[in-house]
Protein backbone atom coordinates (compact mmCIF):
# COMPACT_ATOMS: atom_id res chain seq x y z
CA UNK A 1 0.00 0.00 0.00
CA UNK A 2 1.76 3.44 -0.95
CA UNK A 3 -0.02 6.54 -0.01
CA UNK A 4 1.23 9.67 -1.78
CA UNK A 5 1.69 13.25 -0.59
CA UNK A 6 0.17 16.50 -2.37
CA UNK A 7 3.43 17.73 -4.96
CA UNK A 8 3.51 21.21 -4.52
CA UNK A 9 5.18 22.99 -7.53
CA UNK A 10 7.08 25.98 -7.09
CA UNK A 11 9.26 28.06 -9.51
CA UNK A 12 13.05 27.47 -8.80
CA UNK A 13 14.18 29.74 -11.06
CA UNK A 14 16.08 32.37 -9.54
CA UNK A 15 15.30 35.65 -9.46
CA UNK A 16 16.88 38.82 -11.73
CA UNK A 17 20.00 40.36 -10.05
CA UNK A 18 19.27 44.10 -9.67
CA UNK A 19 21.67 46.41 -12.11
CA UNK A 20 21.83 48.52 -14.32
CA UNK A 21 21.44 47.97 -18.05
CA UNK A 22 23.53 48.35 -20.45
CA UNK A 23 22.30 50.85 -22.65
CA UNK A 24 21.24 53.04 -19.26
CA UNK A 25 24.63 53.07 -18.49
CA UNK A 26 26.32 53.77 -21.72
CA UNK A 27 24.09 56.66 -21.79
CA UNK A 28 24.46 57.81 -18.14
CA UNK A 29 28.48 57.70 -19.08
CA UNK A 30 27.20 60.51 -21.64
CA UNK A 31 25.76 62.25 -19.52
CA UNK A 32 28.14 62.96 -16.92
CA UNK A 33 30.65 63.60 -20.08
CA UNK A 34 28.00 66.16 -21.46
CA UNK A 35 27.73 67.88 -17.67
CA UNK A 36 31.43 67.66 -17.02
CA UNK A 37 31.98 69.60 -20.40
CA UNK A 38 29.21 71.62 -19.54
CA UNK A 39 30.92 72.72 -16.07
CA UNK A 40 34.30 73.32 -17.73
CA UNK A 41 32.84 76.24 -20.11
CA UNK A 42 31.13 77.61 -17.29
CA UNK A 43 34.06 77.92 -15.14
CA UNK A 44 35.87 79.31 -18.25
CA UNK A 45 33.21 82.20 -18.36
CA UNK A 46 32.35 82.80 -15.21
CA UNK A 47 37.07 83.12 -15.00
CA UNK A 48 36.45 85.90 -17.44
CA UNK A 49 33.90 87.71 -15.47
CA UNK A 50 35.65 87.78 -12.25
CA UNK A 51 38.88 88.96 -13.59
CA UNK A 52 37.32 91.64 -15.14
CA UNK A 53 38.40 90.60 -18.98
CA UNK A 54 35.36 91.96 -20.17
CA UNK A 55 36.90 95.66 -20.84
CA UNK A 56 34.52 97.79 -22.20
CA UNK A 57 37.28 99.57 -24.03
CA UNK A 58 38.35 96.76 -25.91
CA UNK A 59 35.20 96.39 -27.34
CA UNK A 60 34.49 96.02 -31.53
CA UNK A 61 30.40 95.66 -31.65
CA UNK A 62 27.93 98.28 -30.06
CA UNK A 63 26.25 95.18 -28.87
CA UNK A 64 28.85 93.63 -27.25
CA UNK A 65 30.54 97.12 -25.67
CA UNK A 66 26.48 97.67 -24.05
CA UNK A 67 26.60 93.88 -23.09
CA UNK A 68 29.97 94.72 -21.48
CA UNK A 69 28.72 98.15 -20.15
CA UNK A 70 25.51 96.58 -18.66
CA UNK A 71 26.56 93.05 -17.22
CA UNK A 72 30.11 91.73 -17.87
CA UNK A 73 32.19 94.64 -16.51
CA UNK A 74 32.00 95.05 -12.52
CA UNK A 75 34.10 98.82 -12.39
CA UNK A 76 33.98 99.05 -8.40
CA UNK A 77 35.15 95.03 -8.41
CA UNK A 78 37.97 95.36 -10.56
CA UNK A 79 39.16 99.12 -8.61
CA UNK A 80 38.75 101.37 -12.06
CA UNK A 81 37.74 105.03 -11.75
CA UNK A 82 37.75 107.64 -13.91
CA UNK A 83 39.22 110.98 -13.68
CA UNK A 84 36.92 114.55 -14.92
CA UNK A 85 39.41 116.69 -17.03
CA UNK A 86 37.73 119.53 -16.20
CA UNK A 87 37.83 119.47 -12.21
CA UNK A 88 42.19 118.27 -12.32
CA UNK A 89 43.05 121.31 -11.21
CA UNK A 90 40.14 121.92 -8.16
CA UNK A 91 42.14 122.93 -5.39
CA UNK A 92 40.23 122.39 -1.98
CA UNK A 93 40.93 124.61 1.18
CA UNK A 94 43.10 123.50 3.82
CA UNK A 95 42.42 126.23 6.56
CA UNK A 96 40.98 124.79 9.85
CA UNK A 97 39.77 127.82 11.42
CA UNK A 98 42.03 127.27 14.39
CA UNK A 99 39.56 123.71 14.87
CA UNK A 100 41.48 120.38 16.01
CA UNK A 101 40.75 118.59 12.82
CA UNK A 102 42.95 117.25 10.17
CA UNK A 103 43.76 119.46 7.07
CA UNK A 104 42.06 117.94 3.89
CA UNK A 105 44.74 116.99 1.43
CA UNK A 106 44.46 118.14 -2.20
CA UNK A 107 43.68 115.32 -4.51
CA UNK A 108 42.06 114.98 -7.72
CA UNK A 109 38.26 114.86 -8.49
CA UNK A 110 38.08 111.62 -9.60
CA UNK A 111 34.20 109.61 -10.81
CA UNK A 112 33.93 105.97 -9.64
CA UNK A 113 31.51 104.67 -12.15
CA UNK A 114 28.34 103.09 -10.45
CA UNK A 115 27.52 99.69 -12.45
CA UNK A 116 24.90 98.37 -10.37
CA UNK A 117 23.71 95.56 -12.83
CA UNK A 118 27.25 94.34 -13.65
CA UNK A 119 27.98 94.36 -9.96
CA UNK A 120 24.10 91.93 -9.69
CA UNK A 121 25.89 89.71 -12.29
CA UNK A 122 28.72 89.57 -10.39
CA UNK A 123 27.29 87.99 -7.71
CA UNK A 124 25.06 85.72 -9.47
CA UNK A 125 28.41 84.36 -11.41
CA UNK A 126 29.63 83.76 -7.94
CA UNK A 127 26.45 81.93 -6.60
CA UNK A 128 26.40 79.87 -10.34
CA UNK A 129 29.80 79.13 -10.08
CA UNK A 130 29.25 77.33 -7.30
CA UNK A 131 26.48 75.43 -7.81
CA UNK A 132 28.34 74.35 -10.84
CA UNK A 133 31.17 72.97 -8.32
CA UNK A 134 28.47 70.53 -6.77
CA UNK A 135 27.00 69.20 -10.49
CA UNK A 136 31.19 69.16 -11.44
CA UNK A 137 31.85 66.53 -8.67
CA UNK A 138 28.59 64.61 -8.56
CA UNK A 139 29.10 64.01 -12.60
CA UNK A 140 32.73 62.82 -11.91
CA UNK A 141 31.35 60.61 -8.96
CA UNK A 142 28.98 59.21 -11.42
CA UNK A 143 31.08 58.53 -13.85
CA UNK A 144 33.26 56.92 -11.31
CA UNK A 145 30.77 54.26 -10.06
CA UNK A 146 28.41 53.39 -12.87
CA UNK A 147 29.69 49.70 -12.67
CA UNK A 148 28.99 49.71 -9.43
CA UNK A 149 27.05 46.71 -8.19
CA UNK A 150 26.01 48.20 -4.99
CA UNK A 151 22.09 50.09 -5.91
CA UNK A 152 21.86 51.67 -3.02
CA UNK A 153 25.26 53.63 -3.32
CA UNK A 154 23.85 53.99 -7.11
CA UNK A 155 20.59 55.24 -5.86
CA UNK A 156 22.15 58.38 -3.61
CA UNK A 157 24.60 58.93 -6.18
CA UNK A 158 21.33 59.02 -8.63
CA UNK A 159 19.66 61.21 -6.45
CA UNK A 160 22.14 63.76 -5.72
CA UNK A 161 22.85 64.27 -9.46
CA UNK A 162 19.29 64.72 -10.17
CA UNK A 163 18.63 67.03 -7.31
CA UNK A 164 21.46 69.56 -8.25
CA UNK A 165 20.39 69.35 -11.94
CA UNK A 166 17.20 70.77 -11.28
CA UNK A 167 18.76 73.13 -8.92
CA UNK A 168 20.65 74.31 -12.14
CA UNK A 169 17.98 74.23 -14.31
CA UNK A 170 15.37 76.08 -11.88
CA UNK A 171 18.61 78.68 -10.68
CA UNK A 172 18.74 79.06 -15.00
CA UNK A 173 15.08 80.01 -15.70
CA UNK A 174 15.18 82.31 -12.75
CA UNK A 175 17.91 84.38 -14.04
CA UNK A 176 16.44 84.39 -17.30
CA UNK A 177 13.43 85.97 -15.96
CA UNK A 178 15.36 87.96 -13.99
CA UNK A 179 17.81 89.51 -17.05
CA UNK A 180 14.68 89.43 -19.50
CA UNK A 181 12.97 91.98 -17.19
CA UNK A 182 16.07 94.98 -17.47
CA UNK A 183 13.78 95.05 -20.93
CA UNK A 184 12.14 97.83 -20.17
CA UNK A 185 15.34 100.00 -18.58
CA UNK A 186 17.00 99.25 -22.05
CA UNK A 187 14.29 99.75 -24.54
CA UNK A 188 17.28 102.16 -25.97
CA UNK A 189 20.88 102.04 -26.25
CA UNK A 190 20.99 105.83 -24.29
CA UNK A 191 19.02 104.34 -21.80
CA UNK A 192 22.04 101.09 -21.25
CA UNK A 193 24.32 103.30 -21.07
CA UNK A 194 22.61 105.92 -18.53
CA UNK A 195 20.34 102.58 -16.31
CA UNK A 196 24.63 101.29 -15.90
CA UNK A 197 25.45 104.05 -14.12
CA UNK A 198 28.16 105.00 -16.86
CA UNK A 199 28.31 109.10 -17.54
CA UNK A 200 29.15 109.34 -20.91
CA UNK A 201 28.62 107.36 -24.42
CA UNK A 202 31.81 105.18 -25.93
CA UNK A 203 32.13 106.72 -29.26
CA UNK A 204 31.82 102.57 -30.91
CA UNK A 205 28.39 103.32 -30.12
CA UNK A 206 26.24 104.92 -32.93
CA UNK A 207 22.57 106.02 -33.11
CA UNK A 208 21.80 105.78 -29.22
CA UNK A 209 18.39 106.20 -29.74
CA UNK A 210 18.36 102.70 -31.20
CA UNK A 211 16.48 99.87 -30.06
CA UNK A 212 19.06 98.17 -26.69
CA UNK A 213 16.47 95.37 -25.45
CA UNK A 214 18.91 92.65 -27.24
CA UNK A 215 21.18 92.83 -24.63
CA UNK A 216 18.79 91.36 -21.74
CA UNK A 217 17.49 89.82 -23.99
CA UNK A 218 21.49 88.10 -25.41
CA UNK A 219 21.59 87.89 -21.45
CA UNK A 220 18.80 85.13 -21.01
CA UNK A 221 19.16 83.26 -23.79
CA UNK A 222 22.64 82.88 -22.29
CA UNK A 223 21.35 81.95 -18.57
CA UNK A 224 19.25 79.24 -20.33
CA UNK A 225 22.30 77.88 -22.55
CA UNK A 226 20.10 78.09 -25.46
CA UNK A 227 18.84 74.88 -26.80
CA UNK A 228 21.50 72.80 -24.19
CA UNK A 229 18.85 74.20 -21.19
CA UNK A 230 16.21 71.41 -22.47
CA UNK A 231 18.60 68.86 -22.87
CA UNK A 232 19.18 69.66 -19.37
CA UNK A 233 15.57 68.70 -18.59
CA UNK A 234 16.04 65.69 -20.32
CA UNK A 235 18.69 64.73 -17.83
CA UNK A 236 16.67 65.04 -14.77
CA UNK A 237 13.71 63.53 -16.90
CA UNK A 238 16.18 60.31 -18.01
CA UNK A 239 17.54 60.31 -15.02
CA UNK A 240 14.12 59.86 -13.06
CA UNK A 241 13.11 57.01 -14.81
CA UNK A 242 16.34 55.24 -14.25
CA UNK A 243 15.45 55.48 -10.99
CA UNK A 244 12.40 54.54 -11.00
CA UNK A 245 13.95 51.06 -12.74
CA UNK A 246 16.06 50.03 -10.02
CA UNK A 247 13.17 50.47 -7.82
CA UNK A 248 11.41 48.14 -9.85
CA UNK A 249 13.63 45.76 -10.43
CA UNK A 250 14.33 45.72 -6.00
CA UNK A 251 10.63 45.68 -5.81
CA UNK A 252 10.38 42.46 -7.76
CA UNK A 253 13.29 40.99 -6.23
CA UNK A 254 11.67 41.07 -3.01
CA UNK A 255 8.46 39.57 -3.99
CA UNK A 256 9.94 37.15 -6.07
CA UNK A 257 12.16 35.50 -2.73
CA UNK A 258 8.67 36.60 -0.59
CA UNK A 259 7.27 33.88 -3.08
CA UNK A 260 9.66 31.45 -3.69
CA UNK A 261 10.58 30.63 -0.16
CA UNK A 262 13.06 27.19 -0.43
CA UNK A 263 12.13 23.86 1.47
CA UNK A 264 14.33 22.78 4.20
CA UNK A 265 16.34 19.81 2.96
CA UNK A 266 14.74 15.89 4.17
CA UNK A 267 16.62 14.65 7.13
CA UNK A 268 16.64 11.20 6.76
CA UNK A 269 18.43 10.79 10.30
CA UNK A 270 15.27 11.45 12.63
CA UNK A 271 14.90 9.02 14.69
CA UNK A 272 11.25 7.20 14.63
CA UNK A 273 9.19 5.41 17.10
CA UNK A 274 6.80 3.88 14.98
CA UNK A 275 4.58 5.94 15.60
CA UNK A 276 5.33 8.83 13.33
CA UNK A 277 5.84 9.15 9.64
CA UNK A 278 8.60 11.95 7.95
CA UNK A 279 8.84 12.23 4.40
CA UNK A 280 8.93 15.72 2.02
CA UNK A 281 6.19 16.75 0.35
CA UNK A 282 6.43 15.03 -3.22
CA UNK A 283 7.41 12.12 -2.30
CA UNK A 284 5.80 9.24 -0.61
CA UNK A 285 6.74 6.51 1.95
CA UNK A 286 6.23 3.18 1.39
CA UNK A 287 5.26 1.17 4.16
CA UNK A 288 5.79 -2.32 3.16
Amino acid sequence: MESEGVTLVRDKSPSEPVALLKTDKSRLKWISWYVIVQCIIVFAGAATVLHCVWKPDDGIYELEILARIMYLYDTNACGKTRSLRQFQDLQLSNETFGLNIIPITNKHVSLNVVTKLSGQTRTYVKFSLGLHVFWFVSAILLHMLISIKNMKVMKVILMIFRFITMSAVIFDVCMAIVYIADIQQSLTKAMIIRYSGWGMTPRQINNPDDFGGWVPIMAATAWLRGGIFFLNLYLVRFVKQVMQKIRGKEVKSRISKLCNVPFPDADYNQETNGKSLHYRAGEYYNKF
